[in-house]
């Protein structure tokens, strides 16, 4: 669903690619930026604090 979704704004709505962020799934109360900035952080990362 999300790659259909994702192929139809990009190629027949013509939208730019820099301007769409689709996700298969959604986490309750998360804002876009916290989401942007998540997916940036190393996955698996130990914190040693």
């Amino acid at each position: 669903m999300v790659k259909s979704l994702r192929n139809y704004l990009k190629d027949v709505r013509a939208a730019p690619r820099e301007q769409l962020s689709l996700s298969g799934y959604w986490a309750y109360g998360r804002t876009e930026n916290r989401f942007q900035a998540e997916k940036r952080e190393p996955v698996g990362r130990i914190s040693l604090d």
